[in-house]
């Protein structure tokens, strides 16, 4: 899966693509899930 359509979740929040692991409290042994997201820029409206 491409970069851009990776969404890295942890404890219930997207992770902003500058975000660190020590930006975002991630301690050693935790659990970051990847998600398939859409392309950025994608402003298509999925009904």
């Amino acid at each position: 899966m491409s970069a851009d359509r990776q969404r890295l979740i942890y404890a219930g929040h997207i992770l902003k693509d500058n975000d660190t692991l020590l930006d975002c409290k991630i301690a050693n042994g935790s659990t970051v899930y990847m998600a398939k997201g859409a392309p950025k820029g994608n402003k298509n409206k999925v009904v």
